[in-house]
């Protein structure tokens, strides 16, 4: 039912070294794993950069998951912060009783941008007994916010969509 092909775990604040392997400095918690017809994919890192200066990462992703009525097809979450930057993106795919859901976002910001993006598709929900569907609808964003004097800002979205009300 539920197996393990890769774990690791380790803990070095300061590095580590024993022959030919290297345990940068920071700690390491990952597996990956299946559940039933799931998988399950988990990494988070903690660490140093080239300067000293601390670093995060996670990367979490669950596929074919089966639950309450929703099936998680496609679903992955990353954060990555440095000091150069930070990085947060999820995309998720979904199957839900009354229809397809896919979502993709993303935000990243350094010394000289914040962006951020995203979209959603709807498709074949069927709501209030039929008598409310959406066939398909389409939704995108994008903002992208330059940092310093004398800088314009970006925006942009659209809409699109086919609905049909009983």
């Amino acid at each position: 039912v539920f197996s393990t092909s890769r774990f690791q775990l380790s803990f070095a604040p300061r590095g580590c070294t024993v022959g030919d392997y290297v345990i940068a400095p920071g700690a390491v918690f990952a597996f990956d794993s299946t559940l039933g017809d799931a998988q399950l994919h988990f990494d988070l890192e903690t660490g140093r950069d080239e300067n000293g200066i601390p670093t995060f990462y996670t990367n979490m992703r669950v596929q074919n998951l089966k639950l309450a009525g929703t099936t998680y097809n496609d679903m992955e979450l990353t954060i990555d912060i440095s000091a150069a930057g930070s990085d947060v993106s999820f995309y998720g795919d979904f199957s839900l009783p009354m229809g397809s859901m896919v979502g993709d976002f993303e935000l990243s910001v350094n010394s000289s941008l914040l962006h951020m993006a995203g979209d959603v598709t709807l498709s074949d929900w069927k709501m209030v007994g039929g008598s409310f569907d959406i066939n398909s609808f389409n939704f995108y964003m994008s903002i992208d916010i330059p940092f310093g004097s004398g800088s314009c800002s970006n925006f942009s979205a659209g809409i699109s969509g086919d609905m049909e009300m009983g």
